[in-house]
């Protein structure tokens, strides 16, 4: 994983110092070249510039040419509410490793427990510098050291490692002297028609380019529901249709600081610190990246799309293929607030006699309010459902809690609290937030994982779970981390807020990985939120966060396809939604319609689970005969098609190509199949086309280049081309090759 690459490379470089020559001042004006597998890097000296070749000698990605000298530069990085940001008075300045002199400020979003750890502002004022000539050079082991002069007046230096990793280009820069230094970033050109893919769970379609935005994990940012028509017209230039509260249209739960590039090669940000991206946003000819931090660190790999995804997410993890019992359909119980522990055991079982009763292929229930039930009473539970073939998950979470929805322990919260196994103060005080049911009198704090008995203490929790009966869980939250936290490592949540994700699910896994060891035979699977670089490796899967329970494109079921299509192009593809969608406070409970529709969207994701919503969990058989019968067909598809999602999924694991792919991967040159990003294919001769348009009875659908066979109903289709196909309520339009077989 990425983190773990980060701290091989410190040793590595440490035990090779011995052996590094001494520098060589420069008296060539010229070029300077260093070449790794696949790619070769070329530094003009003097004005310095850096630019990356592929393997054809073609240049692929090139710094912008340094030119001006220091500017005051008010860099918005966040601004309150979601607000796109503009820079007409204070620009950016595209050079070549820039960094601002000055001060800064990261507000978070303090109004309601629901976002805690989300942002309201973020920003720096300054002068921004940047890198001019090369002073001396020297080889380090697979790569070249430069020492960079810059316009600062004071006489600060650059020093730039330039190194192969893997097959990929690292670059790493760190200033003489750090002192007052706020963010420091990149330029480079960007050719016309270049396209920008991936970024993690961004719901706003799948070319990021013209986006101006920031990485940085949130939660619960959702769309407008009934009163979408206004703030269409409030925030058209922040998103329009996909405007999200309070984080704006490219907020998170699931962030990669990387993408994939038409232009021939792809890019990741090796740092956890908030950066902020402008991909042609300022400029139609160049892109920039700043990052909250005295340092920077990237990578590059070289190649076509397919070599590109490859080489990133062998660097951020991949999600491993899981037992065949999670690829069948789930289903979710919640908790009705009020329900005493007897009445809630009382649902479940009544949950499996409509299972058994109405005949659905049902492969695992989760029951998320376990802890309300009798120990013994959990145990019979999971051994009735065992009985029916049926996996038992439960459920648990980053931050202990007061909960009065009880999903986790008060003892717990208390314990963890008394023994500071907590993010606390400056002081070393517990630092106490309302949980996101404050409301109802909730306090929460959230579990310092990088304090090693705190994270024992968890991991002990995580595997008395499973020594229930139970084979899973979901593993919730991890988005709570707030700029002022401390931790134990020393660090504070301006680092650790979005590195918190990845140190979380690898507590989770290794507890897992723990418990798999000491019982033979038995296959733990788990999901999680919250993620970012670093964390895919060592998740199960993952699902999208709290959808809205509507259609829309900002956060209800017009969101889940680019969310799933983005993320899985660097290894996060295990993706499982909440059918019919959890937040519903403005859009109300879930319609039939609207549950159709997202069961069909399901069928054929990597992941089908039902959830629920805050007024209580939706079930098929709550509706009437049409939904339960359509329900159970989709169930019995999911059902035949599981050997091809297992076997594409491996496929996944080995090469980082996604399960689900954007259908502009078999057609990358085609703008058609960069707008498709209401479709997508499983594996290279399958296409799926869910309706996911409110009263919608037909939908147009692009086919790659081939022949293909509707699956559902008759029709051929000649790609690549555009159609209308009929949709009634009751329809999924898939498809498959017409030289391969359906199922």
């Amino acid at each position: 994983m990425r983190l773990m690459a980060v701290v091989t490379s410190i040793g590595l470089a440490a035990a090779a110092i011995a052996v590094i020559p001494p520098s060589t001042a420069v008296s060539d004006p010229g070029e300077l070249s260093f070449s790794g597998p696949g790619f070769t890097v070329r530094v003009n000296q003097a004005p310095f510039g850096m630019q990356v070749l592929n393997s054809a000698g073609q240049p692929v990605l090139m710094q912008v040419p340094s030119n001006g000298g220091p500017r005051l530069v008010k860099n918005e990085a966040q601004k309150p509410l979601g607000v796109t940001p503009s820079e007409w008075l204070f620009p950016t300045r595209y050079t070549p490793f820039t960094f601002t002199v000055g001060t800064s400020s990261t507000t978070p979003f303090l109004i309601s427990p629901l976002w805690v750890g989300d942002l309201w502002e973020a920003s720096s004022c300054g002068i921004q510098y940047g890198a001019t000539g090369v002073l001396s050079t020297r080889p380090v082991p697979q790569g070249l050291e430069l020492t960079l002069s810059t316009d600062d007046p004071s006489g600060r230096t650059l020093g730039v490692t330039l190194s192969e990793d893997s097959g990929r280009l690292r670059v790493s820069v760190i200033p003489s002297s750090t002192a007052g230094i706020v963010s420091m970033g990149d330029s480079f050109a960007s050719p016309a028609g270049e396209r920008f893919a991936g970024f993690g769970g961004l719901h706003n379609g799948l070319d990021q380019r013209g986006g101006r935005f920031t990485n940085w994990v949130q939660e619960a940012n959702v769309g407008a529901g009934p009163l979408a028509p206004v703030f269409n017209v409030l925030m058209a230039s922040s998103g329009g249709p996909h405007y999200l509260f309070p984080g704006g249209p490219r907020a998170a739960y699931y962030v990669q600081p990387q993408f994939t590039s038409t232009a021939g090669y792809g890019f990741v940000l090796g740092q956890t610190e908030l950066a902020d991206w402008h991909l042609d946003s300022d400029r139609p000819d160049a892109w920039h990246v700043n990052v909250a931090a005295a340092h920077l660190d990237y990578e590059v790999a070289i190649g076509d799309p397919g070599q590109v995804i490859s080489a990133l997410s062998a660097a951020n993890g991949r999600h491993r293929v899981p037992p065949a019992w999670a690829l069948g359909t789930q289903l979710d119980r919640r908790i009705v607030t009020g329900q005493t522990g007897a009445d809630y055991a009382e649902v479940v079982r009544s949950d499996l006699a409509k299972i058994v009763a109405y005949n659905l292929p049902i492969t695992a229930y989760r029951p998320e309010a376990w802890m309300t039930l009798d120990p013994a009473v959990l145990r019979q539970l999971i051994r009735d459902f065992g009985e029916h073939g049926i996996h038992v998950l439960l459920y648990t979470r980053s931050f202990v809690s007061m909960d009065p929805l009880r999903n986790t322990s008060p003892e717990d919260y208390r314990y963890a609290v008394a023994n500071n196994y907590v993010a606390t103060h400056a002081n070393g005080k517990p630092y106490i937030v309302g949980s996101p049911n404050q409301a109802l009198g909730g306090q929460a704090a959230v579990i310092d994982f990088t304090n090693p008995a705190a994270k024992a203490w968890y991991q002990h929790t995580v595997i008395e779970q499973l020594e229930t009966g139970a084979d899973g869980f979901m593993s919730d939250f991890g988005e709570q981390t707030l700029p002022d936290m401390h931790f134990a490592n020393g660090q504070t949540g301006a680092t650790m807020h979005n590195a918190y994700p990845a140190i979380y699910q690898q507590a989770v896994r290794e507890a897992v990985e723990s418990f798999e060891q000491s019982h033979p035979g038995r296959h733990i699977w788990f999901y999680n939120r919250a993620g970012y670089t670093g964390s895919t490796g060592y998740e199960g899967g993952n699902f999208p966060g709290d959808e809205s329970t509507d259609f829309s494109v900002a956060s209800g079921l017009g969101a889940l396809i680019p969310d799933m299509l983005n993320r899985g192009l660097a290894g996060a593809y295990g993706y499982g939604t909440d059918i019919g969608g959890y937040q519903d406070l403005l859009a109300g409970p879930t319609p039939k319609e609207l549950f159709m529709r997202w069961s069909q969207m399901a069928a054929l994701s990597p992941i089908m689970r039902v959830h629920g919503a805050h007024s209580g969990t939706h079930m098929p058989w709550d509706y009437d005969q049409e939904t339960l019968d359509n329900f159970r067909q989709l169930a019995e598809l999911r059902k035949r098609a599981i050997p091809l999602i297992s076997a594409t999924w491996a496929t996944a694991a080995g090469t980082g190509v996604p399960l689900s792919r954007p259908v502009w991967l078999a057609a990358p040159d085609d703008p058609q199949a960069w707008a498709a990003d209401q479709e997508w294919m499983i594996g290279p001769d399958v296409l799926v086309a869910p309706v996911v348009t409110q009263g919608a009875t037909s939908r147009k659908v692009y086919f790659p280049p081939g022949c293909w066979n509707r699956q559902d109903g008759g029709g051929s289709y000649n790609g690549p081309s555009e159609a209308t196909v009929s949709a009634p309520l009751a329809s999924l339009p898939y498809f498959a090759r017409c030289t391969a077989a359906g199922f």
